[in-house]
């Protein structure tokens, strides 16, 4: 039986504890009034007196057993933890207490608080164990489609395939169509901040490598992930004179090749033509390059022909986890470009703190704000905090804001902050 079952169970037994405790006062003040008043005092206080001990006794036990449950599943469920529900004397007590128990949060929201903490895998876990067919919101439509959202959020093609042939056959209608939504925020940001010369490159390759120089490759890759952006690198100032060098760059680009990021390459055709063929290890790093593009056939040509020549067994083929796509302006400008004036307020990708009121500060607050949220993955605790705090400082000033095409997942997180309370959420509704 799952802990949401277990509790709903527990809190009916507190009620039907609470209406004999009740009967048992009520049948022992309607009794006294006909007895003598030292039979009144006896047998039936006492008996009454007894049995309400033991209602409470049973009732203080099954509290006990409520709190360890919830204590153990605390890991399963956010840290959400249930306090000890005490022997009550009253139906004002009950009430109250009944109130406290249930304000719980959803399903949902216990999901979304998962998935900003990123958590991802239990928040999935938790809706996938909730529309089983055992679970309680099996023949429940919007945990479905939050459950959709959170595949697209986290980029699970296969899932959600699977669980819209679920979903058809469940409930006899057409599935969501998929789309992935940190795709679509690496859209935004090509649209918003264009990498477009050497200078403004997340990373650029100075004429030697050195290690250090792939320490900061590292670095900039995982910063691009962590903000679901694409990646700029910049080959151009490049030139291998070594084998050393060759090695240097076959790690680079060994490393970009395992790693989920779309990299927008400067300077990629210069490097494509720049490997010496009498060189074992250009070949490799050539080879490495290959992979990166992701060019299987071009790849097994290449490792049969580094094999005749340097009679050494080629490195085998594995799919990369990275896209490579050829910066199309060759010389761009040393100036960043704003920004088009023309688009519209956006939150997108993956924010945190810093970003979230980095982007914030930039809009001016007028009649009326629609912040387009559709191509927003994620937003941690107190990126939350602080898009409430905008939200709240622009109704003060009498100002309709609203966050337009939030998923399901991140919406339940804001209705658990309460941002509702100060801005209007519209849900998504591809």
């Amino acid at each position: 039986m799952s802990l949401e079952r277990k509790q709903h169970a527990d809190l009916v037994r507190h009620r039907e504890l609470n209406a004999l405790r009740r009967l048992m006062v009520q049948r022992g003040a309607a009794q006294s009034p006909l007895l003598d008043e030292k039979i009144a005092r006896q047998p039936n206080a006492f008996v009454a007196t007894n049995t309400i001990d033991k209602i409470d006794a049973l009732e203080a036990q099954m509290s006990q057993q409520l709190f360890q449950r919830s204590t153990e599943t605390e890991q399963d469920t956010g840290g959400f933890q249930l306090t000890q529900i005490e022997a009550f004397s009253n139906s004002v007590q009950t009430t109250q207490s009944m109130a406290i128990q249930m304000q719980e949060p959803s399903i949902l929201q216990q999901a979304g608080e998962h998935f900003a903490n990123n958590k991802a895998q239990l928040a999935q876990n938790l809706l996938e164990q909730a529309i089983g067919e055992r679970g309680l919101q099996h023949d429940r439509v919007p945990t479905w489609l939050a459950l959709f959202d959170l595949y697209r959020a986290t980029d699970q093609l296969d899932r959600f395939e699977a669980l819209a042939l679920d979903f058809s056959v469940r409930f006899g209608r057409s599935p969501p169509s998929w789309i992935s939504i940190p795709e679509q925020a690496a859209l935004a940001e090509r649209e918003r901040q264009p990498m477009q010369s050497t200078g403004l490159a997340d990373w650029a390759a100075p004429p030697a490598l050195t290690q250090a120089d792939l320490l900061a490759l590292q670095d900039a890759a995982q910063a691009a992930m962590k903000t679901s952006r694409q990646l700029a690198i910049d080959w151009r100032s490049f030139v291998a004179t070594d084998a050393a060098q060759w090695r240097l760059l076959s790690a680079a680009l060994h490393y970009l090749a395992s790693q989920r990021v779309h990299c927008l390459v400067h300077g990629l055709a210069a490097l494509e033509q720049s490997f010496d063929p009498e060189s074992a290890e250009s070949l490799l790093a050539k080879l490495a390059l290959v992979r990166c593009q992701n060019k299987a056939q071009v790849f097994e040509d290449m490792a049969i022909d580094y094999s005749v020549q340097f009679e050494i067994s080629p490195p085998d083929w594995i799919k990369p986890e990275c896209r490579f796509e050829a910066a199309t302006v060759a010389n761009a400008p040393s100036t960043k470009a704003k920004p088009p004036v023309s688009l519209p307020p956006e939150l997108y990708g993956t924010l945190d703190a810093a970003r979230a009121v980095k982007t914030l500060a930039d809009w001016v607050p007028s009649d009326g704000i629609v912040i387009r949220c559709d191509r927003l993955v994620r937003c941690d605790p107190v990126a939350a905090m602080a898009i409430a705090r905008f939200a709240e400082a622009v109704k003060a000033q009498g100002i309709q804001l609203e966050l337009q095409g939030v998923h399901r997942v991140l919406a339940a997180y804001f209705a658990m902050k309460n941002l509702y309370d100060y801005a209007k959420v519209t849900i998504r509704r591809d």
